[in-house]
Order: structure tokens, then C-alpha cells, then sequence
């Protein structure tokens, strides 16, 4: 075992790194020296634990990240202690942000004492009424992140809400903006990683969730025929660039009657909507039934699975920017034209504050729901529903004829590697899984260190650059993906 100091993206990474190979236990690091492995006849080494700390920051480049075959001389002082258990409660003392104006009730104002002015175990974080423009609402102080995302990990929110339509959204967005506070808007919370000291802003919760059948006259609408567009296979894109692509989205000149729209709430879970579509005889979305993130986020994801995605079905897509604007884009416009694998334009939309509604197109197919349930009984088999995960950790890589991001993780042999209570499941390799161990969860430093030492070691063994595919939320809510927006997930 032995432990390193090194400097990376700006910041010191302590890593501690153990390797085995057989029956006995060679001691490794991982350096951003440039050191290289030594010699080729020495015995391969399969690391089997890695430990570090570190805090989300910016991505790391790990072609300056090596792991050295040669043993490393324990430094003075490893690790730093871990949190105490002080350190770990949220913060008792509440405070409204600077420059609030609403008036809360008494009781709120007295809620918000220091902590020595409460009882010892309060029953719930304390709750402000405000009356926004546009609409009232409720903000949360010290809202536990670790509630709102699947991996049930995240220090506490500055302030925390619910928008259950449109209106409150939008008085939510404002206010945010207002009080020069960062914004998030999460649905699911099932492709996020928040930091371990919290969110230094507000937290929305999308809960906009309906499902309308839009009226038939609608419904003939011609989408736009498929550009040159293979959204979930970019080796084939490389490979034939004039193709298009089959699937959902192209105009093949069907008739009119076969095809249905159905317009969905940004906070709707997606796995929701494609069970109401296929019960009712419209295929297409039978992809989305094991999609366990909203509508608004599958959209900003552009998710998809086995050989679909959001893009192939959509018709159109409203929005919400910062100043409180409605918009829409529609297919039909060319507005919705550049999605890519796993990508959308609203990642790179600045002024975007949240997805509030989709709409799809679906054809009529009788075996849609037969479908649907064969893909979940895949999809149960083949991966860890029952864990704590936030779905696949990393992208694809965009490399004709490459593996996929599970099939290299593992490759390498890299199932089970364990950072804490940070663990690469064993049944999918790109499933991260946050371990409860001795009753506490697994960090974000320890997720985001598991991360970091899969990139490296896959980078080194194939030359495969992996890119994480889940969102990183840092604490003061600079350089959000998107602006201020992670997605809805």
C-alpha cells in the first residue's frame, strides 16, 4: 500500500492504490509525473483497490495521469482523516439569501434561528412561503441532496423546491435569477452526481407531469425526413455519412392515421410514458420503458437505449430560459436538427432554465407492449436495478469499431474495484454503485476518484479516452453543463 501526493487539474490528488496479482499484494501509485511502466517481462499487475480524495472539479486529463509498475515510498502523512461526524450533519444554522425581500410567516422566521436555539433533533428542515412573480411557492433550507438523486449522495441545498406546473417554474426561475442565486433543476435525480458540501443555491425539483394525447388533425403532421443523422451509432455515421437512419422520426410516406402524438410534462418519468403509450397499442417508445429519468431529461440526454433514442420520436420541445420566457422548437422547423449520441443543444443553451414539456410522434404497432416487456426482462438480467446507481457512468466511445464503455471496463477486469463505499458493479461494468458500508454511503469524492481511476487505467491499457456520461453538479454551481441546468435527471 502506499500513498501520493499529485498534482492534477490544478488540484493535489492524494491517491492510494494497492494491486494484486494471485495470491500476493504489490504496492502501486498513480503519478502525473510522466513516468512510464517498466519493463514488459515484470509480472502483470491487476489493480484491485484504489482509495483517494479529491472534490469534483474540472475534467482531468489523464494522459498526464500514469500508473508506475514500480513500488512507491510511503509518504509522512497519507490520507487526511475523514469527516467527523460533525462535519458530516448539515448546518443547523438557516439564512435566507442575500438580498431576499419576502416576507415569510413568524413561524418561519423563527425557524430560521442558530442552531442553539433549536431543539436538539428538529423534525424537518425549515420551509419559507414566498410569493414570487408569477406565482408562490416553497423554499427548503438545508435540503439533503442525498434525497433527491438515485445514488443517495450530496450534502444539503441552500434552498430546495417543487414545481408541479408551469407557473410555479417559472416564479421559481425568476427568483432564483433575482437573488443572484445558482439554479438546478433535477427531475429524477438518476444521472447526477452532486458534491459532498451540498449546493450553494436553489434546487427545483420538476414534478411537471401529465401525459395529453394530442387531437388527431395533429397527429398528420410529416416530420422532417432523417438528415444524415445516426444518433446512437457513431461508427456508422463515420462509416456511411449519406445513409439515414432507420427508426421512428423519418417520413417513409405511411399513411397519416398510423401515427399519434402524445405531449408529456417535462417531470414525467420517461419509463411512465413509454408503459402509457405501448399498453395502448403505439410503438416506438417501448426504449423508454427502461429509462428510469423524466421526460425533460431524456430530452436534454438525449437518452436512448437499444438501438433508440429521444430524438428518433420527438415532435417538438418547450422550454424555459432564465428570464422566464416560453419557447418552443419544433422538428418540423429544423430546429431540433442537431442532436447527436447522448447529446442535445440545450447542453450548450446558456440562458436555459428548464424542459417543461415534449411532445412524440408514435406509430401504431400491436406488438408494442410484447416488446416492451422483453427488453425489461433483458434489462433485469443484465443490469443492477436494485443498487443505488445513476444508470451508465460513461459514454460510448465515438470510434468505429470500438467497444463499448462496459465491454472496456470489463476487459480490464475492473468489475468490483471498490473506493470506499464507491464500487464498479459486478454485473455491469459501467454501472457505478454507491455501497452502504457500515451505514454510511459512499462520498462524492469517492465516486468521482472511482471515476478517475477506471479513466486512467483504461486509457492506459487500450488508449480509449472514456467521458462520463452522468452530470457533475460542483457546490457553488459554476460551470453547470448547460448554464445553470444538469438536465432534469
Amino acid at each position: 500500500m502506499s500513498f501520493m501526493s499529485c498534482p492534477i487539474g490544478g488540484r493535489n490528488l492524494a491517491l492510494r492504490v494497492r494491486f494484486q496479482e494471485s495470491s500476493s499484494l504489490h504496492s502501486q501509485s498513480l503519478s502525473a509525473h510522466g513516468s512510464h511502466p517498466k519493463e514488459s517481462h515484470k509480472p502483470k499487475l491487476i489493480p484491485t483497490v484504489f482509495v483517494a480524495t479529491t472534490s469534483i472539479g474540472p475534467t482531468v486529463d489523464t494522459n498526464r495521469v500514469e500508473v508506475l509498475m514500480a513500488p512507491c515510498t510511503p509518504a509522512p502523512q497519507p490520507l487526511g482523516p475523514k469527516a467527523s461526524g460533525a462535519q458530516k450533519q448539515h448546518s443547523a444554522h438557516k439564512r435566507a439569501p442575500p438580498g431576499y425581500n419576502s416576507q415569510p410567516s413568524s413561524a418561519s422566521t423563527s425557524s430560521l434561528q442558530p442552531s442553539s436555539r433549536l431543539p436538539k433533533k428538529a423534525a424537518s428542515p425549515p420551509k419559507i412561503s414566498v410569493n414570487g412573480l408569477g406565482g408562490r411557492f416553497v423554499l427548503e433550507a438545508e435540503k439533503p441532496l442525498s434525497e433527491l438523486c438515485s445514488w443517495q449522495i450530496g450534502g444539503p441545498a441552500r434552498f430546495a423546491s417543487t414545481a408541479r406546473d408551469e407557473a410555479t417554474m417559472r416564479a421559481l426561475v425568476r427568483h432564483a435569477k433575482d437573488h443572484n442565486l445558482p439554479l438546478v433543476v433535477v427531475g429524477k435525480g438518476s444521472n447526477v452526481l452532486f458534491d459532498d458540501r451540498g449546493f450553494a443555491g436553489v434546487v427545483v425539483v420538476n414534478r411537471i407531469c401529465f401525459v395529453k394525447e394530442v387531437p388527431h388533425e395533429a397527429s398528420r403532421e410529416p416530420t422532417l425526413e432523417t438528415r444524415n443523422f445516426h444518433p446512437l451509432t457513431p461508427s456508422a455515421r463515420a462509416a456511411d455519412p449519406s445513409a439515414t437512419r432507420s427508426g421512428a422520426g423519418t417520413n417513409r410516406g405511411e399513411e397519416a392515421e398510423s401515427f399519434h402524438l402524445f405531449r408529456a410534462g417535462g417531470g414525467m418519468p420517461f419509463d411512465r410514458l413509454g408503459w402509457h403509450t405501448v399498453r395502448r397499442g403505439w410503438g416506438g417508445l417501448e426504449f423508454a420503458t427502461g429509462i428510469p429519468g423524466t421526460v425533460g431529461g431524456a430530452v436534454f440526454m438525449n437518452a436512448g437505449a437499444n438501438g433508440m433514442c429521444a430524438w428518433d420520436l420527438l415532435h417538438s420541445v418547450e422550454f424555459l430560459t432564465k428570464d422566464g420566457e416560453l419557447k418552443e422548437w419544433r422538428k418540423d422547423s429544423g430546429e431540433l436538427d442537431t442532436f447527436d449520441y447522448r447529446w442535445s443543444p440545450f447542453q450548450d443553451m446558456p440562458d436555459l432554465a428548464a424542459i417543461t414539456a415534449a411532445t412524440f410522434r408514435v406509430k401504431r404497432d400491436p406488438d408494442a407492449r410484447d416488446n416492451a416487456l422483453q427488453l425489461l426482462s433483458r434489462r433485469r438480467q443484465t443490469q443492477p436495478l436494485k443498487d443505488r446507481t445513476a444508470g451508465c457512468v460513461f459514454r460510448n466511445p465515438e470510434v468505429e469499431g470500438a467497444p463499448s464503455a462496459g465491454a472496456l471496463i470489463d476487459r480490464a477486469g475492473l468489475k468490483g474495484m471498490a473506493i470506499g463505499g464507491a464500487a464498479v458493479s459486478q454485473l455491469h461494468a459501467n454501472f457505478f454503485i454507491n455501497e452502504r458500508r457500515q451505514g454510511e454511503n459512499a462520498t462524492a469524492a469517492e465516486l468521482q476518484s472511482l471515476i478517475l481511476a477506471v479513466k486512467v487505467h483504461i486509457k492506459q491499457e487500450t488508449g480509449y479516452d472514456l467521458e462520463e456520461e452522468i452530470r457533475l453538479i460542483p457546490y457553488n454551481g459554476n460551470h453547470l453543463p448547460g448554464g445553470d441546468q444538469e438536465g432534469h435527471w
